[in-house]
């Protein structure tokens, strides 16, 4: 009896599951045509197994979980409407055995048990087509990011996507400042920053990111100096090697130039950030390994004369100058840092001056010998 009254039960069904279920009530992801047909497909292969006593062919609800995924409906949605279709078909059995003579306990308590063992069967079967599906999307949209990112990270001109859909696919707002993030990998092609997405985003940081041979690159959303201060902190607890960080920048089109100065970050030696080398607040750092063949030069002419010192005095000499420099050019802070006494460190300056032939007191003298002097640290000599 039942049977002759399929389309009359899933539409009983489906009303239902608009009425009841949140997702359902709330947006059109599905339309109606597709969920009556949906209700209607499986409700009537169910009566059909229900009826034979045949083992429940599933597929309906195989077909139904992978276009439910496809269409974005969450898995507990789709749960909830295969309850309500058992609640109402087993309705239907009772008010069936209530209305007719003849229908023994015994045959109520069969249809019960295969009622509910249908509700377990369809909701299986559709579950792990639901879940399935959505393993092969997340695949394919990590794969479509990870190539989206590669190419912005190589500066290739993407025409077939606005920067807008960009921005969309790759899951970062529109709008910046952004940051390109370079860590240095511990060996070849293994991840330097495991799961630092998934711990960006707890953190309300949106990112991408791409794992190339020797480094992983990543790019972030920074909406304020809180946010950076953040992401740094994060990635300095992550880091097992070196990382630099680019200047912000604005637009999605620079992420390639961006690259470029995270990379020159990642090859200083020196930071604020321990680990982590953000451009700036490297410039010093930066600027002596931009250009290896002229900045081994530059170091070559100033500090040349050190090469008539043992390397032992030399070394104290360095150390000391970078202890003042510190300390904001204080020698009783140098000292103090160093364990001896400040007119030490002014007498150690003063060998700088002479073996450099320039002047502690002359701006661009000093600055020329901090220059020297990081490069020194950054690209020291074999």
């Amino acid at each position: 009896m039942l049977a002759s009254n399929v389309d009359e039960l899933a539409q009983d069904v489906a009303s239902a599951v608009r009425a009841e279920v949140d997702f359902y009530k709330t947006t059109r992801a599905v339309a109606d045509d597709d969920l009556l047909a949906s209700c209607t497909e499986n409700i009537r292969f169910a009566l059909k197994s229900l009826a034979d006593g045949v083992a429940f062919d599933t597929s309906p609800a195989v077909a139904t979980g992978s276009r439910r995924a496809a269409a974005g409906v969450p898995l507990p949605a789709v749960m909830d409407a295969y309850r309500i279709a058992s609640y109402r078909l087993w309705d239907a059995v009772v008010d069936i055995a209530t209305a007719q003579q003849g229908i023994s306990r015994e045959m109520l308590i069969e249809a019960t048990r295969r009622i509910w063992r249908f509700q377990n069967d369809y909701t299986d079967a559709m579950t792990s087509a639901h879940r399935q599906q959505t393993m092969q999307q997340v695949l394919e949209d990590e794969a479509e990011r990870a190539a989206l990112t590669e190419a912005l990270l190589d500066g290739r001109h993407i025409t077939d996507y606005s920067i807008w859909e960009l921005a969309q696919l790759l899951r970062l707002p529109l709008t910046g400042p952004y940051m390109v993030i370079a860590a240095e990998c511990p060996i070849l092609g293994k991840q330097a920053l495991p799961g630092i997405n998934s711990m960006l985003r707890a953190v309300d940081i949106f990112s991408a990111w791409r794992l190339l041979p020797d480094i992983q690159v990543g790019i972030a959303q920074i909406a304020s100096k809180r946010k950076r201060d953040t992401m740094l902190e994060l990635i300095e607890r992550q880091a097992r090697k070196r990382v630099g960080v680019s200047p912000q920048f604005d637009e999605l089109t620079d992420t390639a130039q961006a690259l470029r100065f995270a990379r020159v970050a990642l090859n200083t030696r020196s930071s604020k950030n321990g680990g982590v080398a953000v451009f700036d607040d490297s410039v010093l750092a930066v600027a002596a390994v931009s250009a290896p063949e002229v900045t081994k030069k530059v170091a070559t002419v100033i500090l040349g004369q050190f090469d008539d010192l043992s390397s032992e005095e030399s070394g104290v000499l360095f150390d000391t100058f970078k202890a003042w420099r510190a300390n904001n050019g204080s020698a009783a802070n140098a000292a103090a840092q160093l364990h001896v006494h400040p007119n030490t460190v002014r007498y150690r300056l003063h060998r700088i001056e002479a073996c450099t032939g320039r002047s502690l007191a002359v701006p661009d003298e000093l600055a020329e010998l901090c220059l020297a002097c990081e490069i020194r640290e950054n690209m020291p000599a074999p």
